[in-house]
């Protein structure tokens, strides 16, 4: 990682300005909600563009293709220890785009999203056949 004057610099993390200007509009009345993603990444739930379970979207060639280009461009960060449970995508405006793959639960990140939100609890769709 690269500093500059003891602070880490936009290049060494793209994330970063965005929870700087985040405190900015903190500041002048507007509130910004976030979503913590494990190993200290957090992120601003406006720029969440879905929520997607690992274990099921994998089994799908197009999400296998998605994640292979956006390693390919560099795009994704891993920010877990243990197995991966979900994928996180998000707008970043320095690249278009961010792929956060993380092993927390996909329902655990709405839930998170949720609870900042006033605590709208999550419920599934009911499905045809259970009516």
């Amino acid at each position: 990682m690269c500093y500059t004057g003891g602070r880490q610099t936009a290049a060494a993390r793209p994330g970063l300005w965005r929870a700087v200007s985040a405190r900015a509009a903190a500041r002048k009345g507007g509130i910004a909600l976030y979503i913590h993603l494990g190993l200290g990444v957090v992120v601003r739930e406006e720029d969440v563009i879905g929520i997607f379970d690992l274990e099921n979207t994998t089994v799908s060639k197009i999400t296998r293709e998605f994640l292979k280009r956006a390693e390919d461009e560099n795009l994704v960060e891993d920010v877990c220890y243990d197995l991966p449970r979900s994928i996180v995508v998000c707008r970043d405006f320095v690249c278009g785009k961010r792929v956060y793959i993380t092993q927390i639960a996909p329902a655990t990140l709405l839930r998170r999203s949720r609870a900042e939100l006033g605590g709208v609890p999550f419920t599934r769709p009911s499905s045809p056949a259970q009516k």
